[in-house]
C-alpha cells in the first residue's frame, strides 16, 4: 500500500502520542482463541 501524497506526515502518530510508562497487562485472546474461554 504505498501512501499518497508526501511523507510530511512520517512519523506523525509516534509523535503525538503522549508518552507513557509501561505497565504489565495480560494480553486478551483474540480470534479464534478467545471461543476457548
Amino acid at each position: 500500500g504505498k501512501v499518497h501524497g508526501s511523507l510530511a506526515r512520517a512519523g506523525k502518530v509516534r509523535g503525538q502520542t503522549p508518552k507513557v510508562a509501561k505497565q504489565e497487562k495480560k494480553k486478551k485472546k483474540t480470534g479464534r482463541a478467545k471461543r476457548r474461554m
